[in-house]
């Protein structure tokens, strides 16, 4: 069994996934219960094991703005 406590929502705000495909992908879940925006940078580390995790990611509700940064 595993009991976890915490908040139902977080607050959101700008994440570096380290061109870490896991972190990208649990940045963008968890992007899903916050308040604000959730900014992921280098959100396409994802291509390395789930190149359609966005897509997906979009059916369950999720909603993605792009935008270049100047690269």
């Amino acid at each position: 069994t595993i009991i976890i406590s915490g908040k139902p929502y977080l607050s959101g705000g700008t994440v570096s996934s380290f061109n870490d495909h896991r972190m990208a992908m649990t940045a963008a879940v968890a992007s899903l219960v916050c308040d604000n925006s959730v900014i992921i940078l280098e959100p396409m580390s994802i291509n390395k094991s789930y190149p359609g995790f966005y897509d997906d990611l979009l059916t369950t509700g999720g909603v993605k703005y792009e935008w270049s940064m100047g690269k």
